[in-house]
């Protein structure tokens, strides 16, 4: 057999997603300004990293669970939740709101001279079900992969570069002989001012509740100083999907001008597709503690 690596994971309970929250925008003198989202009823949702971008980062914010639990102990700097390439990361393993219940976003104005502020917040976790949805599997080879959305007008699969303030979806069909686990992703583009959401075809979920701005999902531009690729959104959990399964990326133009974007899909392509069925070992631990959960080893 030529070398290679052979990949054994554990059943699966926990999958990417993100909740963003904004105002757009907040209003001058705001006091309390909301954005409630209420998180999924079949899930509980794990936030791992914060991540905000703004216009001024002197306005502060705080973060409610439910009617009476906050995510602070006073409203704060929103600047504090780090960038899109730079996030802030939860201590431990982050910070669960329970499944069905509202998750709100509060924003006061407190710069010197009282003045609008576009606020976006992404906090990017996972949710955790309470049974596993995917069983336990052994792959005999996995190796590195990229998947590309392509929105310019160049090499394959090219859907045309975003038009000024355009809309386009781009969707790519998995090559059909692997699986395909999504580790991270790259976006790089002219003007990283855009918006994207990302669904998996195979099962039509999103990964964010609404369009994530391209700045809180490290975007650059392609020549930027210290670009994309060196600082992707990485999943907390990878997610997977099956060989017959698909990506689809919508983008919208934010910056008032023609966009080319490529949205850089990295992870493990898994064969044979399915995986073989294997029984959970106890040394393979378990899901939730989601580290260190999957195994790699040598094929030689």
């Amino acid at each position: 057999m030529a070398s290679g690596l052979a990949l054994t994971t554990g059943p699966r309970r926990l999958a990417y997603y993100g909740i963003v929250h904004q105002l757009l925008p907040m209003g001058a003198g705001a006091a309390g300004a909301d954005d409630p989202v209420q998180v999924d009823g079949q899930a509980d949702f794990l936030i791992r990293e914060q991540r905000a971008i703004y216009q001024d980062g002197q306005d502060r914010v705080n973060f409610r669970i439910g009617s009476g639990r906050y995510l602070a102990s006073q409203p704060f700097p929103i600047s504090a939740l780090g960038a899109g390439q730079f996030p802030a990361v939860m201590p431990w393993k982050g910070r669960l709101i329970p499944r069905a219940t509202s998750f709100t976003m509060l924003a006061w104005d407190r710069k010197a001279v009282a003045g609008t502020n576009n606020l976006r917040v992404l906090h990017s976790g996972m949710k955790v079900y309470s049974t596993p949805f995917e069983r336990a599997r052994a792959y005999e080879r996995a190796e590195p992969y990229r998947y590309v959305a392509n929105f310019t007008a160049q090499d394959e699969n090219a859907v045309g570069p975003l038009a000024a303030n355009g809309a386009l979806t781009g969707v790519l069909a998995l090559d059909g002989d692997a699986d395909f686990d999504i580790y991270a992703m790259t976006v790089l583009a002219d003007d990283p001012r855009i918006t994207l959401q990302v669904q998996m075809a195979s099962t039509g979920v999103n990964w964010w509740n609404r369009a994530a701005h391209g700045l809180l999902l490290g975007a650059t531009a392609f020549n930027a100083a210290i670009p994309a690729g060196g600082t992707p959104l990485w999943l907390p959990r990878p997610t997977r999907l099956p060989a017959t399964g698909a990506i689809s990326v919508d983008a919208t133009d934010l910056s008032g001008a023609q966009n080319r974007v490529q949205v850089i899909f990295h992870g493990l392509r898994c064969s044979p597709p399915g995986g073989l069925p294997i029984l959970m070992r106890a040394d393979l631990g378990t899901d939730e503690e989601f580290l260190g959960n999957d195994r790699l080893t040598m094929l030689r």
